[in-house]
């Protein structure tokens, strides 16, 4: 049941279930803006797998305290799978699964990051630092649904122009190139003081909510396990179990990422905010068995920024690489550039919707 707004303005934001970085942006920038204006309802429309997989989360589990929040789970999903992608935008639909006055009696939609809303809100505001036609530009020659979908896609956001949030330091060409765009430092929601770190011990290993890459971070682990401990989430731990593989279940705390030296992971960017947040260096890896445009511009960036390395390449020489970053300056270097980035990002993006709001009668 959705709660009694009365005369809060609605926001209502659409999240895209393909990994955990769109539901944790929209929880972020939510519980910032319902702390700051209780004059505010909003809908955080999510994948019910996301939300499970996101349960223990602190900023879910406070969220659940307001009576101007409301969680609307839907088993409506975009992944994309094995070289093919298996689309239905969420929205394409009859609304068969959501109460239609979510979308016409919202003062303002934001979807994170699904353009075909567009049809049902021309003003709806995108968020998210790609747009899923470039992402999936790679693969236009090769499939008729993706040619489809990247010619409609493109269609809307050429008649509309919408308003898009998006992250500077991460935002792909499409985004500059058909939207409006609004941009923003990190959306790091707290950042206790980094002590600079001279070796590592501790190492955090993640694969993102996609499982694109859980075979090659179990590879990763019994070539490093000897010398380093590690963590990862219950997914990787559980499939550690069989594999004969020692892996230290990773709690994603604050004080728990403070005691961890590097991450090893699949560079969404939910992973990369948490590794600015802490002043983390990262490695970054991606999927061999595919190409993901996303992935690929994420772990440019990671080495343009200086803030860590695509490791890729040469994961079988992680250990040397660990080592050699370590005796180089290489390790210092990076923590101080992650120290340096701009994190502003939730309270631009609040001010923003703010001052949207307040246009609405």
């Amino acid at each position: 049941m959705i709660k009694d707004s009365k005369k809060n303005k609605l926001l209502t934001f659409l999240v895209c279930g393909n990994g955990y970085g769109h539901f944790k942006r929209c929880a972020k920038i939510t519980h910032y803006l319902i702390n700051a204006n209780q004059d505010v309802t909003v809908n955080l429309v999510c994948n019910d797998n996301i939300i499970k997989a996101n349960q223990d989360w602190i900023i879910l589990k406070d969220l659940y305290k307001f009576s101007n929040f409301n969680l609307i789970s839907t088993k409506k999903k975009v992944r994309i799978i094995n070289n093919k992608i298996n689309y239905k935008d969420v929205f394409n639909d009859d609304f068969s699964w959501i109460d239609k006055t979510i979308i016409t009696k919202s003062d303002i939609v934001i979807s994170d990051n699904c353009t075909s809303i567009l049809k049902y809100r021309p003003d709806a505001i995108l968020m998210g630092s790609f747009l899923w036609s470039e992402v999936f530009s790679i693969y236009v020659d090769n499939n008729i649904e993706i040619q489809k979908y990247c010619k409609d896609e493109l269609d809307l956001l050429k008649k509309h122009k919408p308003q898009m949030i998006s992250l500077k330091d991460m935002s792909m060409p499409y985004v500059k190139n058909y939207t409006n765009v609004f941009y923003t430092d990190w959306l790091v929601s707290n950042r206790n003081q980094i002590l600079i770190k001279k070796k590592i011990k501790n190492i955090l290993i993640l694969g993102g909510g996609t499982g694109l890459v859980d075979n090659m971070i179990l590879k990763i682990v019994n070539l490093i396990q000897s010398k380093f401990n590690v963590y990862s989430n219950e997914k990787i731990v559980n499939k550690s179990l069989t594999n004969k593989i020692i892996i230290n279940k990773f709690d994603f705390t604050a004080d728990s990422f403070n005691n961890i030296d590097l991450i090893i992971a699949r560079p969404g960017i939910g992973t990369l905010t948490d590794s600015i947040t802490y002043g983390i260096p990262i490695f970054g890896i991606s999927e061999s068995a595919m190409v993901n445009k996303e992935i690929q511009f994420n772990l440019k960036k990671i080495e343009s920024l200086k803030i860590g390395l695509d490791i890729s390449p040469n994961v079988e020489n992680i250990i040397d690489v660990i080592l050699k970053i370590q005796k180089n300056y290489q390790y210092y270097k990076f923590q101080n550039n992650l120290i340096n980035r701009g994190i502003k990002g939730i309270e631009q993006t609040v001010n923003f919707i703010t001052k949207k709001l307040d246009e609405k009668k």
